[in-house]
């Protein structure tokens, strides 16, 4: 098993958004899955324990919904990737706005470690 190519990992990073955006949860899991068939280690947000289980992804999901993901830039270097993105939604009854940055390092045995950087929400301008 080797790490995905450039096309592959772009495909799968897009489609990942489409599927959260929709609220196809099995889909995004069975996605993430796709991107990692060798297992996968998500720390979301960076410094909290990682989620290394599809049941752990999901309820991530459900503790989430409503938010919209939209990609403004994916970078494919090599075996590892940064997706700069944004999430809107909802909070305190207020709209806001959160940028993050996504790092994924695939390995050569099919796994991957992503880590999801992101500050505190800001009401969008």
């Amino acid at each position: 098993m080797t790490a995905p190519d450039e096309e592959t990992i772009r495909r799968l990073l897009e489609r990942s958004y489409e599927l959260w955006n929709a609220g196809d949860k099995d889909g995004y899991v069975a996605n993430l899955q796709e991107l990692a068939p060798g297992g996968f280690s998500l720390e979301d947000p960076v410094g909290t324990p990682p989620k290394e289980t599809p049941q752990s992804v999901a309820e991530m999901f459900d503790g989430d919904v409503g938010w919209k993901m939209i990609t403004e830039q994916i970078i494919v270097c090599g075996n590892s990737a940064a997706r700069i993105s944004r999430a809107e939604g909802m909070a305190e009854g207020q709209p806001v706005s959160v940028r993050a940055v996504d790092t994924f390092d695939f390995a050569d045995d099919g796994s991957v470690r992503i880590r999801v950087w992101y500050g505190a929400p800001a009401t969008p301008s």
